[in-house]
């Protein structure tokens, strides 16, 4: 009986230490089995987090977020900035009815399948994206609807504001106080995007009772860079505002002009018959003709005189004064001609009574000659009847003030 209890005890302690084995073993497996699902994880998420951060990265280097315009919000593909430059600090007044550019951003949207027929099958298309912001500070209502501003490339290729995605939702006369923003958006190829380095935005003049309210706003935009926004510092004088002249060089974004002088609110003005011409300021600049345009031009680099110009008619019978038959003369010693191909073609239209004509006149001078610029006198021709047999009134000569 002892014999048998001890071999009952023996046989037990082996079944136990083979049950302590087993189990011993099990666990081990299931720690393994845990310590790789772990470390897979681990493995996951350090790719997961590396992917985040290559992706963050990504969108970092690819500038910023997409405008919040009607072509993001419409979502019409999958859109990739190209170049954004926020605080332009644009400011141009229509006589109270104050006008803002505030930011600028370039991209190309990759078309959605349903969207391509809208865009001429194309794939791909660039978008021009203009923040902007308009106020009425007057005390009349202001007609002002966009949808006809236009943007001009380095190329002179141009395109008016894109009325299928309209930035602004002003449809009747902004009421004194009345503040809108919005976008101006220019539907562009995507070569266009990724070539120009700049362009030049015109906004037309707004209207009130039927009459236009001040002029029209031109002005120069990057597209590329931190660098090529058109300087306007002046050795001499600095100018009243920081906008070149928006004489047709610019509107047509010709080349880049560099300011050289400034001088605005010049009251240098004289009478012939009844009309009134008035020389309103002068600006003086060294242009870099674009390569699109070099052909057109003697020399890649000309200063360039532009003045701005104004004809009132007090009399009582229309007539016609062309003050684009002018010339400059220069230190008593040189006579330029203006350029009438970039000088503003109103300064040719009829004058009625109690209206005038307004605009920029452009001259084109040998850099050598400019050197020596000391004072200048404008000479116009006096008015003529509207079927050009009389002459109503004697030549005008003007001292401009220069320096």
């Amino acid at each position: 009986m002892k014999k048998l209890y001890s071999l009952i005890l023996i046989a037990c302690l082996c079944v136990l230490a083979a049950c302590g084995q087993g189990t011993s073993k099990e666990e081990g497996q299931g720690a393994d089995e845990s310590s790789k699902k772990v470390e897979a994880e681990t493995t996951k998420e350090k790719s997961q987090e590396e992917s985040q951060s290559k992706a963050s990265e990504d969108k970092k280097s690819s500038s910023v977020e997409p405008f919040n315009d009607k072509v993001q919000k419409e979502g019409i593909g999958r859109r990739t900035v190209v170049f954004t430059k926020d605080n332009l600090n644009l400011k141009h007044s229509f006589d109270e009815l104050n006008l803002s550019i505030e930011a600028v951003q370039s991209s190309v949207v990759k078309l959605d399948d349903e969207r391509k027929e809208f865009h001429q099958n194309q794939d791909e298309i660039g978008v021009i994206s203009i923040k902007a912001s308009v106020e009425n500070t007057s005390d009349k209502e202001i007609e002002y609807f966009p949808g006809s501003e236009k943007f001009v490339g380095e190329d002179g290729l141009g395109v008016i504001a894109s009325m299928q995605y309209p930035g602004f939702t002003i449809r009747e006369a902004m009421k004194p106080g009345d503040k809108e923003e919005g976008y101006y958006i220019f539907v562009v190829t995507k070569e266009a995007v990724e070539k120009w380095k700049s362009g030049t935005l015109t906004v037309p003049t707004p209207f009130s009772g039927g009459q236009a309210v001040g002029k029209e706003f031109v002005t120069p935009i990057p597209l590329q860079g931190e660098g090529d926004t058109q300087s306007t510092s002046s050795g001499n004088e600095k100018a009243s505002s920081d906008q070149v002249f928006a004489d047709r060089i610019i509107e047509d974004n010709l080349g880049k002009k560099a300011v050289l002088y400034t001088k605005t609110g010049l009251d240098a003005k004289q009478k012939t018959g009844d009309v009134e011409v008035t020389v309103k300021g002068i600006q003086t600049a060294k242009l870099t003709v674009n390569d699109a345009y070099k052909e057109n031009f003697e020399q890649d680099e000309l200063n360039v005189v532009t003045l701005d110009l104004e004809a009132m008619n007090t009399g009582k019978e229309s007539v016609q004064f062309d003050l684009a038959s002018s010339s400059l003369d220069v230190n008593n010693s040189t006579t330029y001609l203006p350029e009438r191909q970039v000088s503003d073609t109103s300064l040719s239209d009829e004058v009625k009574p109690n209206e005038k004509i307004n605009g920029y006149l452009v001259f084109l001078v040998d850099p050598d000659d400019f050197k020596d610029f000391k004072k200048m006198k404008f000479t116009v021709r006096g008015p003529q009847s509207l079927d050009f047999k009389e002459r109503l009134g004697d030549k005008i000569s003007l001292d401009i003030p220069f320096k």
